[in-house]
């Protein structure tokens, strides 16, 4: 049963005109994600871990040491520094010391001087002046209630990772906001609202989490799920030609990755469904009718000569297919390589033991690499300061306007096994012998001349 504070919470929030199901859950789980389940009212700066923790690329502005000094420092009650680093310069904070004075406060963790003063106008609230006003439980669901409704688009606010980065501008602790938005769907039940508002629901323990549950517990699959469901769910996207954002065919595979969801959106467009990115029971019913009535191709004719057309050479052999990335006889080995050693060279400077994990996170940097266009090399590569995602770059420098660039999610790659990256870049390759043995059968055509015929003159 929810806490105090979340029942709170969700009566504040459906009195404000929250109140379907799913965005209920979707608005509960974002900010239980933000506040840790409605407990905390500031932020803490207490990264314990090391600096990999710290979620903010700009903390890194003077340094990795610059900022482990800071972060020591604030683990001794001395956060100033840290918050400096963290926020100094951006969202309105222009003094010194505003990076700390408006730090992280109330449920939505509300930041940076620019913000509470949009909040405070919005609200009534002198937060700028007061910014400890955003730490008051009262203010704190008025804040938070406004920032969704002010912040997050209506179309998004039933889809957990559009929201996410509408709060964050990224995917910051997108698994536990997933998480959280599965409990939450779970106990808001028809039943469940009803007595809430009839003031019959007592407080509880709180709402933790759905932390492991198995793909398809709820009949429905979502980001970062994975199995043989997920696979099937792929395998349907690609016989109907559902395409990603960027108009590319789905990688095959047994993870429910960004491009899966943005396929699911797309279908969901286009069938008249909620748009949300997640696979629930309609959807997934959907898809298989489509399926199931797609048209057939036609059969080969009996008889009759056939047309000639360009030669298409065969995959490259099951030798390459049957090999992984990381076996040194891997065509794209030293692409993989490259990726293994830069994932090292990280793990050495957080202290961090090498581990298997290496060698899955450098085999999907590389299928990454080849579905961006960087077949011919990297030439830079580089992990963000919270070392959730890797930049790349095919040129030195990836400003170019003729640069290839592309970005790996570290989360996401670390749930796709090296088999499965194999496959991407074993993919990318047949596409380009394809291409280049079309190009070359067009340009035979082009140029080759038939014999010539001599005989008498007609003259």
């Amino acid at each position: 049963m929810p806490t105090q504070n979340e029942i709170d919470m969700l009566r504040a929030a459906r009195a404000a005109g929250i109140t379907s199901r799913e965005e209920m859950a979707n608005f509960m789980g974002q900010m239980g994600h933000e506040s840790q389940g409605f407990t905390r009212l500031e932020e803490s700066f207490r990264y314990t871990q090391g600096i990999q923790q710290i979620p903010v690329e700009s903390a890194m502005r003077e340094g990795a040491e610059a900022l482990e000094a800071a972060r020591l420092e604030a683990l001794q009650g001395r956060p100033q520094e840290l918050a400096r680093l963290m926020y100094g310069g951006r969202m309105g904070n222009d003094d010194v010391a505003d990076g700390y004075l408006y730090r992280g406060r109330g449920y939505t963790q509300l930041t940076g001087e620019s913000n509470y003063r949009d909040a405070g106008r919005a609200l009534d609230l002198d937060l700028v002046g007061n910014p400890a006003l955003a730490a008051d439980r009262g203010n704190s669901q008025r804040i938070a209630i406004w920032y969704w409704q002010d912040r997050v688009p209506v179309a998004d606010r039933d889809d957990v990772s559009r929201a996410t980065r509408a709060i964050n501008g990224g995917d910051n602790g997108l698994e536990d906001r997933h998480n959280r938005y599965d409990a939450w769907h779970a106990v808001l039940t028809p039943e469940f609202v009803a007595d809430l508002d009839a003031g019959r629901v007592q407080a509880g323990r709180g709402v933790a989490p759905a932390i492991g549950r198995p793909a398809m517990e709820d009949d429905a699959l979502r980001r970062l799920e994975r199995g043989a469901e997920v696979r099937e769910l792929v395998g349907d996207l690609r016989t109907l030609n559902v395409r990603d954002d960027r108009n590319r065919a789905i990688p095959d595979g047994q993870i429910f990755t960004e491009r899966v969801e943005q396929g699911v959106r797309r279908f969901q467009q286009g069938h008249d469904l909620p748009v949300t990115g997640r696979a629930d029971p309609a959807t997934l019913e959907a898809i298989e009718r489509a399926v199931q009535q797609r048209p057939q191709e036609p059969a080969p004719a009996a008889e009759g000569p056939r047309a000639p057309g360009p030669v298409v050479p065969p995959r490259q052999g099951a030798a390459m297919e049957a090999l992984p990335l990381n076996d040194p006889g891997h065509p794209n080995h030293d692409t993989y390589s490259f990726f293994l050693d830069l994932t090292r060279e990280r793990c050495t400077a957080m202290g961090i033991a090498p581990s298997a994990k290496d060698e899955v996170l450098a085999a999907g940097l590389t299928s990454v690499a080849f579905d961006r266009g960087l077949v011919n090399g990297v030439g830079f590569a580089r992990f963000s300061a919270d070392g959730t995602q890797v930049a790349m770059s095919d040129t030195k420098d990836p400003s170019a306007e003729w640069a290839r660039t592309g970005v790996g999610k570290v989360g996401e790659l670390l749930q796709q096994s090296i088999d499965d990256s194999s496959r991407i870049v074993a993919d990318v390759n047949q596409a380009l012998a394809q291409q280049q043995a079309l190009a070359q059968t067009q340009s035979r055509a082009e140029t080759q001349e038939g014999p010539v015929i001599r005989g008498p003159s007609m003259a």
